[in-house]
C-alpha cells in the first residue's frame, strides 16, 4: 500500500531539542502511514541529518528575511519581509502539489503565515507544532495578531506543553498539547556510563549532577555552578558534568574558568554525541533553564534513563516531573532556590534508585515517540 505524504516545513537550520523532535518524527510517520516529505527554505543541520537518515528533503536553499531589532527596526521591515515570503510561498505550493500533500506541519514561528496559506491555497491540513514560547518583544503584539490571523485561515497549534500554548493569547483556545516524545533506547548505555564515570573522575559513591544544554545565558549554568557550590561544603564527591556548546563564546569562557578553579568537581565536556551514556553516568539530570522552559527535551531523556530530574518548574517541567517522585522541582531560577533543590536531592539519595524507576515507568507510559505520535494523529485526525 502506497503511502500518503506529510509535509515538514523547516528553515534547516533547527537544532539541538526542536532539531532531534524533527527527526523523531520523520522516523516515525512511515509507521503511521505517511510518507516525510521535509520542505527547507534554508540549509543546514537538520538538512543534512534528515538526508542522512532516509527522509527526502527539499531545499530552496535561502531562508526568508526575520523581524529584528527595535520598535521602529522590525515595523519598517515588515513589508520588506512579507515581499520576501511570496517566492517561498509559490515554491512550497508547487511541491505540495506536486507531492500530493495532505498535511503541512511547521515549528518555525516565521513559517507560520506561509504555512497557513499555503495550506488555505492547496487545501491541505496545516499544523503549527509550537516549540517555544512567544514572545511579548513585538509592538502593538504584532506577532500574536499574525500567529491569529494564521489560524484565523485553518491552521492549528499543537504545543509541546500547555504553558507554551498559553502564551500565544486567545488563540490558545483553538490548540492542543502534544508532549513531545523521544524513542526508546535500542540498548542499555551502562557500559558506556562506566567508560564516562572513569573519563571524568568520578568514584563509586559520587554524587554526578549533569546539565546537557546549549551554553548560553538562558540555559542557567553558571547560576546552578553556583547553587552546588554554596550547597557543597562539607559534601564529599559531589560533581557536575556541563554538556554541550557553543564553547567559543565569553558565557562558555567563563563555564570553562569555574570548571578549572573547581579542581575537577565540575567538568565542561563540550558537545558530545553520547548523551544517552552521559546521563546514565549522571545521578541527576538537571535542567537549570532560568526561564520558563518550553517542555525540555533534556527532562525527557533523563526520565528515559532511569534518573530523578531537578528542575526549574516553570513550563514544561511542571507538566513532566513528578515532584518528589520522579524528581524535584525549584520554583525560581535563583541560586538560592537551586541550591534548595540540590540538598533536597542529595537528602533524597536513599530514594534514587525507587525514584529512577518511577521515571523510567513514567518515560514509557508518556514521553516515548510512539505515545507523542498516538496524540498526535488523535488532535490532527490524520490516523
Amino acid at each position: 500500500m502506497s503511502l500518503r505524504t506529510a509535509a515538514l516545513l523547516i528553515t534547516g537550520g533547527e537544532g539541538y531539542g526542536v532539531g532531534r523532535s524533527w527527526r523523531t518524527i520523520a522516523a516515525a510517520l512511515p509507521g503511521r502511514g505517511f510518507r516525510p516529505l521535509a520542505l527547507s527554505v534554508g540549509d543546514g543541520a537538520l538538512v543534512d541529518a534528515l538526508r542522512d537518515e532516509g527522509t527526502e528533503v527539499l531545499s530552496r536553499g535561502r531562508r526568508a528575511g526575520l523581524l529584528k531589532g527595535g520598535v521602529a527596526g522590525k515595523l519598517a521591515r515588515l513589508p520588506l519581509i512579507a515581499m520576501d515570503q511570496v517566492p517561498h510561498l509559490l515554491w512550497v505550493v508547487r511541491r505540495l502539489r506536486e507531492a500530493r500533500a495532505e498535511a503541512l506541519f511547521t515549528s518555525a514561528p516565521d513559517l507560520v503565515p506561509l504555512a497557513a496559506v499555503a495550506g488555505r491555497i492547496v487545501g491541505v491540513k496545516s499544523f503549527w507544532l509550537m516549540a517555544n514560547d512567544v514572545s511579548s518583544g513585538y509592538p502593538l503584539d504584532l506577532n500574536r495578531r499574525v500567529y491569529a490571523a494564521a489560524i484565523g485561515l485553518g491552521l492549528r497549534p499543537i504545543a509541546n506543553s500547555r504553558w507554551t500554548l498559553g502564551t500565544l493569547g486567545k488563540a490558545a483556545r483553538s490548540g492542543a498539547v502534544v508532549h513531545r516524545g523521544v524513542p526508546p533506547l535500542a540498548d542499555s548505555p551502562e557500559g558506556e556510563a562506566i567508560t564516562v564515570r572513569a573519563e571524568v573522575g568520578a568514584e563509586p559513591g559520587d554524587a554526578v549532577f549533569a546539565i546537557c544544554a546549549r551554553l548560553t545565558p538562558d540555559k542557567g549554568q553558571d547560576v546552578f555552578i553556583q547553587a552546588l557550590e554554596r550547597a557543597r561544603p562539607g559534601l564529599d564527591g559531589v560533581r557536575l558534568l556541563i554538556v554541550g556548546g557553543p564553547l567559543d563564546t565569553p558565557f562558555a569562557r567563563r563555564l570553562a574558568e569555574s570548571a578549572a578553579a573547581s579542581g575537577g568537581r565540575i567538568r565542561l565536556l563540550g558537545p558530545r554525541d553520547d548523551v544517552p551514556a552521559i546521563l546514565a553516568a549522571s545521578d541527576v539530570p538537571v535542567n537549570s533553564r532560568l526561564g520558563g522552559e518550553p517542555f525540555g527535551l533534556s527532562v525527557i531523556e533523563g526520565l528515559r534513563a532511569g534518573r530523578p530530574v531537578l528542575a526549574h518548574r516553570l513550563g514544561g517541567p511542571g507538566e513532566t516531573v513528578r515532584d518528589g517522585e520522579t524528581g524535584w522541582l525549584v520554583n525560581s531560577p535563583t541560586v538560592e532556590a537551586f541550591e534548595g533543590g540540590v540538598r533536597r536531592a542529595l537528602a533524597d539519595r536513599p530514594r534514587w534508585s525507587a525514584m529512577g524507576e518511577a521515571a523510567r515507568r513514567d518515560f514509557a507510559a508518556r514521553f516515548t515517540d510512539e505515545a507523542m505520535m498516538d496524540a498526535l494523529g488523535r488532535e490532527t485526525g490524520l490516523w
